[in-house]
């Protein structure tokens, strides 16, 4: 999807929401009743940095395309972190023989195995707190009977794949909990400290046709769409109605 347009008002929220606690808070009715009340809802949630609420101000398909990639993605970080750990470990004791132009000696040896061993707790801590999300929401099931069916050459479209994958599932918790999940993943990699977030500066001229809107951030070009009677943003559109 393309968030360019979005850079300004939401790239910097979203990227501090992962390396900062997340407030659940009571989920609201998604969307605002105009362009520019979702911006002002956009602006008090970066101040907040609540993450659930600019969630709740991204168009219903756009959201449900996040919360499908934050799956892909985090199963696929999850599935890489016992490998990560074994190499990084390897590197280690080659770059440290190889700078002593000797083997480790035991106690060396010793202490970073112990590394080892707590690396691998930890990881499989992480793993267990991402299995009993996708078991929260159905989605281990989902995910393995897809996979058998997706190597018997099923077809169908992504879109088709993600509405089966996400079907009856609340995107907005899913989307939440994988985000606390990739924040605990970067606290544990050291990368926990809270992040400022820049506050989008004025947003100007707004034009309103039909169910598709425009407005201007600056240089960039913010496009909203009527789903519902509700306003929301529309990260994806590149072409249609409204658009400049």
């Amino acid at each position: 999807m393309d968030y360019r347009p979005l850079r300004r008002l939401a790239a910097l929220a979203l990227l501090a929401s992962i390396a900062s606690p997340l407030p659940l808070l009571a989920a609201k009715q998604p969307g605002a009743d105009s362009p520019q009340a979702l911006v002002a809802r956009l602006k008090a949630a970066a101040q907040n940095n609540d993450f659930p609420e600019l969630v709740d101000c991204i168009a219903p398909k756009e959201r449900r395309e996040m919360a499908a990639g934050l799956v892909l993605g985090t199963t696929m970080m999850v599935a890489f972190m016992d490998m990560g750990g074994d190499m990084a470990m390897g590197m280690a004791q080659g770059m440290a023989e190889g700078m002593s132009g000797s083997e480790m000696t035991a106690e060396q040896k010793a202490e970073m195995e112990k590394g080892k061993a707590e690396a691998k707790a930890k990881t499989a801590e992480l793993r267990g707190r991402y299995d009993a999300i996708l078991q929260k929401y159905g989605l281990k099931d989902r995910m393995e009977a897809m996979q058998a069916e997706g190597g018997e050459g099923s077809g169908g479209s992504p879109e088709e794949a993600i509405g089966k994958l996400l079907a009856g599932v609340d995107e907005r918790a899913l989307i939440t909990d994988l985000m606390g999940f990739m924040n605990t993943l970067g606290e544990s990699q050291g990368q926990g400290d809270k992040k400022p977030i820049d506050l989008p500066g004025e947003v100007t001229d707004y034009k309103i046709q039909g169910d598709h809107a425009t407005a201007k951030a600056g240089d960039e070009t913010v496009r909203f769409v009527k789903v519902d009677g509700r306003w929301y943003f529309e990260p994806s559109q590149n072409s249609g109605p409204g658009s400049p």
